[in-house]
C-alpha cells in the first residue's frame, strides 16, 4: 500500500500552515484520501508530483523520503553520487530510492539523475570487473534497482493523453543492455512524450517498421555493447534519411556510439549525456506546438474567409 501523509507532516514538509494544505486539498491541487475515522491523508506520490511541479522548497525531506533530517549543508551532486553508489553496492534498495526521491524533490530532472548518481554507479560497478568476482553480481543487482527508481520517476509523470507526440526506440540487435534505453525513455517521458520503448536487441528493421506504424516523431537508438559492428554506420545513416521524410529525427547515444562516425548524416544526432537529449526533445516538442498553433491559425483564417464569401 502507498505510504499516505497527513495534512500535520505535509505542512511541517513545507513549512506552511495546516489551512495552507487544506485549502489546496479542497482546490484539488492535492489529491487526498480519507481514512475510516474520516481523516484526511495524500499520497506520497501525489505529494512528490505536487512540490516538483510547483518547484516547492523542502524544508523536512525526511517526513517524505524517510531519510535523516539534514543537519548540514544540503548535499552536493558528488555527494548524491557517493551515497547512491555505497547504497547500490550493498543492495541497500530503500536507500537508494529515498535518495532518488530526494533529488527529484530538490528539483532535478530525470535527465540529471540518470546522467548523476544513475550512470556513474553503475560505471564504477562495472568497471571492477574482472578484478572483482562479485562486479557481475553487483552489475545485476543494481541495474534492477536502476530500473525500479526509474518505474518510481515514472510515477511521479502525468498520464499522457491520446494526441501526445510519440516517442520510440531500443538498442540494436547484439546490444542486449536494458537499463541504457529504458533510461531514454524515462526522460523522454519526463520531457512530455508518450514512450514506446522496444528494449535491447531490436533489429534496426523492426525499429523502423514500429515508428512507421506508430508515428514517431522522435526515434532513438542506444548503443552501448563494445562488439557492435560497424556495417551499423550505414545503416543508421540510411535510416536517418528515412525517417526524415517524415520529420522524425534520429537520435542515438551510450558508451559504444563514441566509437561511431555519423559526421555526414545531417539527419542523425548524437549525444554524449540525458540531459543533452532531453533538451533537444524539448525544442522539438516546442516546435511542434508552434507549428500546430500556426496550422490552427491559418485553418480559423481560411474559415472566416469562406464565410465571408457565402455572404
Amino acid at each position: 500500500m502507498e505510504p499516505l501523509i497527513t495534512v500535520s507532516n505535509m505542512a511541517r514538509i513545507l513549512g506552511v500552515s495546516e489551512s495552507t494544505v487544506r485549502r489546496w486539498c479542497d482546490g484539488g491541487q492535492l489529491q487526498t484520501t480519507r481514512t475510516i475515522g474520516g481523516h484526511r491523508k495524500i499520497p506520497r506520490q501525489d505529494a512528490i508530483r505536487f512540490i516538483h511541479r510547483g518547484k516547492l522548497h523542502v524544508l523536512r525531506p525526511d517526513l517524505l523520503t524517510g531519510m535523516s533530517a539534514s543537519k548540514g549543508d544540503t548535499p552536493s551532486a558528488a555527494d548524491d553520487i557517493e551515497l547512491f553508489y555505497l547504497a547500490a553496492e550493498a543492495g541497500r534498495t530503500d536507500a537508494a530510492l529515498s535518495l532518488i526521491d530526494a533529488c527529484y524533490l530538490g528539483g532535478k530532472s530525470v535527465a540529471e539523475i540518470c546522467d548523476g548518481p544513475l550512470r556513474e554507479s553503475m560505471h564504477r560497478i562495472g568497471a571492477r570487473w574482472p578484478e572483482d568476482e562479485r562486479a557481475i553480481f553487483l552489475e545485476h543487482r543494481a541495474t534492477n534497482l536502476c530500473i525500479r527508481i526509474l518505474d518510481q520517476l515514472r510515477s511521479n509523470l502525468p498520464v499522457r493523453t491520446p494526441g501526445t507526440p510519440v516517442a520510440l526506440g531500443g538498442a540494436p540487435t547484439d546490444d542486449p543492455f536494458l537499463l541504457p534505453s529504458w533510461m531514454v525513455a524515462t526522460v523522454l517521458a519526463d520531457v512530455g512524450f508518450a514512450d514506446i520503448n522496444l528494449g535491447p536487441n531490436t533489429p534496426i528493421d523492426v525499429i523502423e517498421a514500429s515508428a512507421m506504424e506508430n508515428d514517431a516523431r522522435i526515434v532513438w537508438l542506444s548503443l552501448t555493447a563494445s562488439r557492435l559492428p560497424r556495417a551499423l554506420e550505414p545503416e543508421l545513416t540510411a535510416l536517418a534519411d528515412r525517417l526524415a521524410e517524415r520529420d522524425a529525427p534520429l537520435v542515438i547515444g551510450g558508451q559504444a556510439a563514441r566509437g561511431f562516425r555519423f559526421n555526414s548524416a545531417p539527419h542523425l544526432h548524437t549525444f554524449d549525456s540525458m540531459q543533452e537529449l532531453s533538451g533537444f526533445a524539448r525544442g522539438l516538442l516546442v516546435s511542434g506546438r508552434q507549428t500546430q498553433i500556426a496550422a490552427d491559425q491559418r485553418s480559423k483564417t481560411n474559415g472566416k474567409a469562406r464565410r465571408g464569401g457565402k455572404k
